[in-house]
């Protein structure tokens, strides 16, 4: 993942890139996730004035980007990725920055309370009504 910036560091005075911007789009099942989740970002991203070619992180692949977002993200929430946006035209200037806007897919994350069934049995009948159920359902499937 690309260096998170701190928005308590100064500004530095050299020349910047232009400041680029996308959104994609995070299954709610990936929140939290330890090994993050993959996002298409494009190496030309329009901007004002046509197309700007950002700049890739070390840690990242050309076609996008690993974000390793908290369980608690909220959907429209943005990240500000430090010099991953347009390259500077001045040899001694830094990149712009890479703002992600995520919109999150899916229905909300349930997860299981684990204790909630703790103790708790299934009857002896309605497991083996649940299995002859299944039986004569695949005969007669079978059978057809």
């Amino acid at each position: 993942m690309a260096e998170l910036g701190n928005v308590l560091e100064p500004e530095t005075d050299a020349p910047r890139g232009q400041d680029l911007m996308v959104q994609v789009k995070v299954p709610r099942a990936a929140l939290g996730h330890p090994d993050g989740y993959h996002v298409p970002i494009p190496r030309m991203i329009a901007a004002e004035g046509g197309y700007v070619e950002r700049v890739a992180s070390d840690h990242d692949d050309d076609d996008g980007v690993v974000l390793h977002l908290p369980e608690d993200f909220p959907s429209g929430g943005a990240l500000k990725l430090r010099g991953q946006g347009g390259a500077c035209e001045d040899d001694e200037g830094v990149p712009g920055d890479l703002l992600v806007e995520v919109e999150l897919t899916g229905g909300p994350l349930v997860r299981a309370d684990p204790t909630a069934l703790a103790g708790r049995q299934v009857p002896v009948w309605m497991s083996v009504a649940g299995f002859v159920a299944l039986v004569v359902a695949l005969v007669a499937w079978a059978l057809l």
